[in-house]
């Protein structure tokens, strides 16, 4: 059984526990641990299904009052964070082709 907590303040905005590092005190989008997976900016109040370079797309069926919605967040970000891993063979190429090379510089060097 999770230990339960409980957080007794006088203002009703510090009275939360992050949905991102489950750290008292702050809710997921004024969390500093997180950063938009859109435009990777860590900027307290900037939600990735709400940034500015989606314009207006709704990229998640359901409302942030849903209960499912953090769960649905995190795996929208983690198929987000993938995509952006996988790259086609011809970029990975060129990322690795070294046009300034001379191959031919430790040749005869012993």
């Amino acid at each position: 059984m999770a230990p339960h907590v409980t957080i007794v303040t006088t203002d009703p905005d510090n009275n939360f526990i992050c949905c991102h590092c489950h750290d008292p005190g702050h809710r997921h989008k004024n969390c500093l641990k997180y950063h938009c997976h859109v435009c990777r900016a860590y900027a307290p109040g900037h939600f990735s299904v709400f940034c500015k370079q989606l314009k207006g797309e709704a990229v998640l069926p359901i409302n942030w009052k849903d209960p499912e919605f953090y769960s649905a967040l995190a795996c929208w970000e983690a198929d987000q964070d993938a995509a952006d891993l996988c790259i086609t063979e011809e970029q990975d190429a060129l990322l690795h082709r070294d046009y300034d090379c001379d191959h031919t510089l430790y040749d005869n060097t012993d």
